[in-house]
C-alpha cells in the first residue's frame, strides 16, 4: 500500500478534472475516490477485523492527502456533512 501511495502522490501533474465542484488533477480525483472507498469501507462495516483493517488505512491516507497532496477535507464551521475535499486553505481541517 505504501508504494502505491508515493507512486500516486508522484503523478500529480496528470490533466486536469474537477471532483466536488472542485478543479483537481486526474490523479487528485483517484486520490479521492480511494480516500471515499477506504473511509466507506472504515465505517461501513460492524466487523471488526474489517475496521482494524480499513480504519487505519484510511488515516494515513488522509494525513497523506492532506500533507503530500494538499488536499482536505471540510472546513473551520462546517458541520460533518459539508465536509468536501478541496486544496488546502487557512481555514481547512
Amino acid at each position: 500500500m505504501k508504494i502505491i501511495l508515493t507512486l500516486t502522490v508522484a503523478g500529480l501533474m496528470a490533466a486536469p478534472a474537477t471532483a466536488q465542484g472542485f478543479s483537481f488533477t486526474e490523479t487528485e480525483n483517484q486520490m479521492v475516490e480511494m480516500a471515499a472507498e477506504l473511509n466507506s469501507q472504515c465505517r461501513g462495516s460492524s466487523d471488526q477485523k474489517i475496521i482494524q483493517k480499513y480504519c487505519p488505512m484510511r488515516d494515513k491516507f488522509f494525513v497523506m492527502l492532506k500533507n503530500d497532496a494538499k488536499l482536505c477535507y471540510g472546513r473551520k464551521d462546517e458541520y460533518g456533512y459539508q465536509h468536501q475535499w478541496h486544496r488546502c486553505a487557512k481555514d481547512s481541517l
